[in-house]
C-alpha cells in the first residue's frame, strides 16, 4: 500500500498496521482463486490463459483500492471469482480421514458428486463469524459444566424422598448447625430446608450452581476477549471491515447463549426429576429459577466485559469481578444475620437473585429484572469503551 521496493513480505506495508487492506485483499484473492493455467480444459491455450489472467488482475485493481472498500460491484465481482474457482473443486470429493475414511465413497473423476457428498463440515457451520467461533470455542465447556450440574440436580431430587420421611431428624440437625453456617453459603433461611424446594434449591440453585455458573460466564469473557487480545487473534478479527460494536455484541452474544445453555442443562434435569419423582415443583417455579441462574451469572460476565474495556488487562478484569462477585455473596449471607449490614443487601446482586427464599419455592422475582438490565447495562457500556480504546499488540 506505500512502497514495495523488493519482494521481501515485509515490505508490503511500512509497519505492522491494523487494517492493511489492499494487501490482505489481494493475498486473499490469489490465494483463493485458480490461475488459468491450472484449467485447462477451460483455457486450453497460452492466449486464453493470458486473457483470463489479465481480467483476474483488473478485479484485484478494483478490489485493494482503498475507496473501493465497499463498493459492492468490486466485492461481488471477486466472490463470484472465488465461487467460480470453489465450484470447480467440487468434481472430485475432497479425501477424508479418521473414522469418516472409506475408500468405497470416492467417486471417479470428472463424475458430478451427488448432493449427500458435498458435505459442510461441522466446524463450518459455526466458525461463519465471531458469534459462530465463540460458540464453537466453548462447546466442551457447555458440556462439562452443565452436565456436572445437571448431575448433580438429578442427585438431589433421587435422595429428597429418603429424606422427606424423616423430616423431624432433618430439622433437628437444621437447628443445631449455627445459622452463620448457612448464611456462610448463601443460605439466610435454613429452616426451608425441610422443604422440597428447599432442599433442591440447596446445592444447585443457592451455593453450588450460581458459584459455577457466574465462573462459567466470567471464564467465557475471558477466554473469548481477554485471551484473545493477548494472542493477538482478536487484532486480526477487528482487521475485517466491520465495526468494532457488532463484534463485541457477537462475541458476547455467543458468551451469554453457551452460559444460558450451562444453565439449562440444571433446569432440564430438574423438570426430569420433578416428574420422576413427583416433588410437586411445577414447571413455572423451576423455569424461573433457571432463568435467574443464567442472568446472576450473565450480570458478573457484563461487569467482567466492562471491566476489561475499561483497563485493558486480564488480570484486573478476571480479578476485579471475582472479588466483587465472592464480596457480595458474603453480604447476601451475613447481611441476613445483622440488623446494621441488612440494608447493604440491596446492593447484592446474590440478593436480587435468592432474597429470603428458596429460587425453586418462588416464581420469576421482579428482582430478576435488575440482574438483566445491569448486564445489558455493562454491556452497553463496553461497546463504548471498546470503541475508544487500543488493543495490546
Amino acid at each position: 500500500e506505500k512502497s514495495i521496493r523488493h519482494g521481501h513480505p515485509s515490505t508490503l506495508h511500512l509497519w505492522w498496521a491494523r487494517r492493511p487492506l489492499a494487501a490482505c485483499r489481494a493475498v486473499l484473492f490469489a490465494q483463493l482463486v485458480d490461475d488459468p493455467s491450472s484449467v485447462p480444459e477451460e483455457f486450453p491455450d497460452e492466449a486464453a490463459q493470458e486473457r483470463e489472467r489479465r481480467r483476474l488482475f483488473d478485479v484485484v485493481e478494483r478490489l485493494v483500492k482503498w475507496e473501493n472498500s465497499n463498493d459492492p460491484r468490486a466485492i461481488g465481482a471477486a466472490r463470484r471469482e472465488v465461487a467460480r474457482s470453489a465450484a470447480r473443486g467440487l468434481g472430485v470429493p475432497p479425501p477424508r480421514s479418521g473414522r469418516r475414511a472409506d475408500p468405497r465413497r470416492a467417486k471417479a473423476p470428472g463424475r458430478p458428486p451427488r448432493p449427500q457428498q458435498i458435505r459442510r463440515p461441522r466446524a463450518a457451520r459455526l466458525l461463519s463469524g465471531p458469534f459462530g467461533k465463540t460458540l464453537w470455542d466453548r462447546r466442551r465447556s457447555v458440556w462439562g459444566w452443565g452436565g456436572g450440574l445437571a448431575l448433580l440436580t438429578l442427585f438431589m431430587f433421587s435422595t429428597w424422598p429418603a429424606l422427606s420421611e424423616d423430616a423431624e431428624a432433618m430439622a433437628g440437625l437444621i437447628s443445631a448447625l449455627p445459622r452463620e453456617v448457612f448464611a456462610l453459603f448463601g443460605i439466610s433461611n435454613p429452616e426451608s430446608m425441610v422443604t422440597a424446594a428447599g432442599y433442591l434449591s440447596s446445592r444447585t440453585y443457592q451455593v453450588i450452581g450460581p458459584i459455577l455458573i457466574v465462573l462459567f460466564t466470567v471464564r467465557g469473557v475471558s477466554s473469548g476477549f481477554i485471551r484473545e487480545e493477548r494472542a493477538g487473534v482478536l487484532d486480526l478479527v477487528l482487521a475485517a471491515p466491520a465495526p468494532r460494536r457488532r463484534v463485541l455484541a457477537a462475541k458476547a452474544g455467543g458468551t451469554a447463549l453457551s452460559a444460558a445453555l450451562a444453565a439449562a442443562a440444571p433446569t432440564g434435569a430438574a423438570l426430569a426429576g420433578d416428574a420422576v419423582w413427583s416433588t410437586g415443583l411445577g414447571t413455572a417455579r423451576i423455569l424461573a429459577a433457571g432463568a435467574g441462574l443464567c442472568l446472576l451469572g450473565l450480570f458478573f460476565g457484563g461487569l467482567a466485559l466492562l471491566i476489561w474495556t475499561m483497563t485493558g488487562r486480564s488480570f484486573s478484569a478476571v480479578r476485579i469481578t471475582a472479588a466483587a462477585a465472592f464480596g457480595t455473596f458474603l453480604l447476601n449471607g451475613l447481611g441476613a444475620l445483622t440488623d446494621g449490614m441488612a440494608p447493604l443487601r440491596l446492593l447484592s446482586p446474590f440478593y436480587w437473585y435468592l432474597g429470603d427464599a428458596p429460587p425453586l419455592a418462588k416464581g420469576f422475582e421482579p428482582s430478576y429484572l435488575l440482574l438483566l438490565f445491569g448486564a445489558l447495562a455493562a454491556t452497553w457500556a463496553a461497546s463504548v469503551r471498546f470503541r475508544r480504546r487500543d488493543l495490546a499488540v
